[in-house]
């Protein structure tokens, strides 16, 4: 049996800060569970982005991909990893919620967040400069299930509320 505790962790990535704790334990069995907290600040998403050489079309609006602060806190048991609750906070816009990777043999990502309020033309318009296009197509790649859901949203001068976006993989669906 093998028990381990961390009651402090720090780690700097470029200009990301990471602070958190950690127990993780193995049992005589070989099964495995640990848990702990996260706490995140990066000054510029965009920035760091550039820093760690992604090089991925960006909003155009260079506003966007600001700060980022998140909070969590997180439990791996039996394969599955939890992340719950989560606080995020990017560009002043405000996620809470929580997000789960079921396990093996079929793992995907399940997840469930709610936000006050985004402007989504500030996302909308990219920088075609770069060479690396998001594609809707990529997240085929990704077994995910779940949902976004905003109070408010604005596109152009398009005032929307009660906003609920549901992502469903043909891998996610349960």
């Amino acid at each position: 049996m093998l028990n381990l505790a961390a009651p402090k962790l720090a780690l700097r990535i470029a200009d990301a800060e990471l602070k958190g704790d950690l127990t993780y334990t193995q049992g005589a069995d070989a099964a495995v569970s640990a848990h702990g907290s996260l706490a995140a600040q990066v000054p510029s998403l965009r920035k760091w982005m550039a820093q760690l050489g992604l090089n991925q079309t960006l909003p155009h609006d260079p506003s966007t991909l600001g700060q980022l602060e998140l909070t969590a806190g997180w439990n791996y048991a039996r394969s599955m990893l939890a992340i719950r609750p989560i606080a995020l906070t990017l560009d002043g816009i405000s996620l809470r919620g929580w997000v789960e990777r079921d396990p093996l043999p079929a793992p995907g990502w399940r997840f469930e967040l709610h936000g006050d309020r985004i402007d989504l033309g500030r996302y909308v318009n990219v920088d075609s400069t770069k060479k690396k296009a998001f594609e809707l197509g990529m997240l085929k790649a990704i077994n995910a299930n779940g949902s976004i859901h905003f109070d408010q949203a604005e596109l152009a001068d398009t005032h929307l509320s009660d906003v609920r976006l549901r992502v469903e993989t043909p891998e996610g669906k349960q």
